[in-house]
């Protein structure tokens, strides 16, 4: 199903006005240096990121709820009564009333991406840069993830972008990039 770029024009990688999913594999640098990179210039876009990382965004001595409520505030200071919207939220991702009201570090692995995915969701993020923690999972479980995203891209819109070197991945992508054909993408926007 994956579509390869090499017949697409360097301006056809602009996610943000295609949903969708996009593979970006990281053969010469690394996922954090590309999610860098890939903020950057979709922040300059005035595109709305959010992120599904290895390493946890949240606020550590704050409860699920109380990181997802900050997020949600700074990105809608003025939606009222966002309490039960997200407890009905974490309800439908397995996350009990009673755990969301715990430390964010009591989550397992896959709560936390999905507190991840909720919180960029309620916040309005239009783009969502997953990095490599995809490859670590079976083949099954990349799968199931996929499946997550692929209802939030047509439900809402949503655009992501996976930065993983994963075969099955790939296959389930709707474009695979490699990260060089985006370095050149980058340069030739700056140049522009």
């Amino acid at each position: 199903m994956a579509t390869d770029s090499s017949h697409l024009a360097h301006t056809a990688f602009d996610p943000f006005k295609q949903n969708g999913i996009y593979q970006i594999t990281t053969k010469t640098q690394t996922a954090s240096l590309l999610s860098k990179q890939l903020s950057t210039y979709l922040k300059k876009q005035k595109v709305p990121v959010g992120y599904l990382l290895t390493d946890s965004t949240f606020i550590p001595y704050l409860s699920t709820f109380q990181n997802i409520k900050l997020s949600v505030k700074l990105a809608k200071p003025k939606l009222r009564n966002s309490d039960f919207l997200i407890l009905d939220a974490l309800e439908e991702m397995n996350i009990s009333s009673k755990l969301a009201h715990k430390p964010v570090q009591e989550l397992t692995f896959t709560q936390l991406k999905e507190v991840q995915l909720i919180s960029a969701i309620f916040s309005e993020k239009k783009v969502m840069i997953v990095d490599s923690w995809l490859d670590n999972l079976s083949e099954t479980e990349q799968v199931n993830w996929l499946l997550i995203f692929k209802n939030f891209v047509k439900e809402q819109g949503i655009t992501f972008i996976l930065l993983t070197n994963s075969e099955k991945i790939a296959e389930h992508s709707d474009y695979t990039f490699n990260d060089q054909e985006v370095k050149l993408n980058f340069l030739n926007k700056k140049s522009d």
